[in-house]
């Protein structure tokens, strides 16, 4: 069962399976085993992002423990068909909203579902910095994406809904990226904005090259 799938740069198209990442040619043909790289131990990965160096990152459980990790796996080439996988530790990993940004840091969301998402940001060494950033509205965020000033953007729920509309209204927020003076700092209001824009059930944000924000949702 395929979840999420991405392409890396000319290397192939990265997917993510239920216990697992495959690697595929740009042609569609099989790199990795027939097993995946993961031997079938990553559970229920998500959304995949690459960064400069060639890996695919993504929110998932380390099966053989059951710890919380956001796993990465070092892409394979044509040149070079061995796979790395390296773990980080997260608190509360979720199956949502994962992004590089420009200096190479990997930004992602925690705690879907339980209504204290957080925001977490790995350097571009590979290291966690953060898995409990919070504010600026942030609340059971499912996607996030990033514009060209490294701004990170969230799209979650208002469970206030103050237009009393049948659905989990979409909210807004914003943060200040790695190359700021504070990373992570919210920079929309504390209740985040668009709490006047009737949409409802967010599912995606992407930003596009003029800055514009697009959302998707359910109504």
């Amino acid at each position: 069962l395929s979840n999420s799938g991405t392409y890396d740069n000319n290397q192939g198209v990265v997917v993510a399976n239920g216990g697992d990442v495959a690697l595929l040619t740009p042609a569609g043909a099989a790199i990795s085993p027939g097993t995946g790289y993961g031997g079938l131990s990553i559970f229920d990965p998500g959304p995949i992002a690459i960064d400069g160096n060639h890996k695919a990152w993504f929110n998932g459980n380390w099966k053989s423990t059951g710890s919380n990790f956001l796993v990465s796996v070092t892409t394979p080439t044509l040149q070079n068909p061995t796979a790395a996988i390296n773990q980080v530790f997260i608190t509360d990993p979720a199956n949502y909203g994962i992004a590089v940004d420009t200096s190479n840091a990997v930004w992602f969301l925690s705690g879907y579902g339980n209504g204290q998402t957080h925001l977490g940001e790995i350097s571009n060494t590979g290291n966690l910095v953060t898995d409990s950033i919070s504010g600026g509205g942030l609340f059971d965020a499912i996607s996030l994406s990033i514009d060209a000033g490294n701004h990170i953007w969230t799209n979650g729920v208002n469970l206030n809904n103050e237009l009393r509309l049948a659905c989990y209204q979409t909210i807004l927020s914003e943060f200040s990226g790695s190359g700021s003076a504070v990373p992570g700092t919210p920079l929309t209001p504390a209740n985040g904005f668009g709490r006047d824009v009737p949409l409802c059930g967010p599912t995606s944000i992407a930003i596009d090259s003029s800055g514009s924000i697009w959302l998707s949702s359910t109504q």
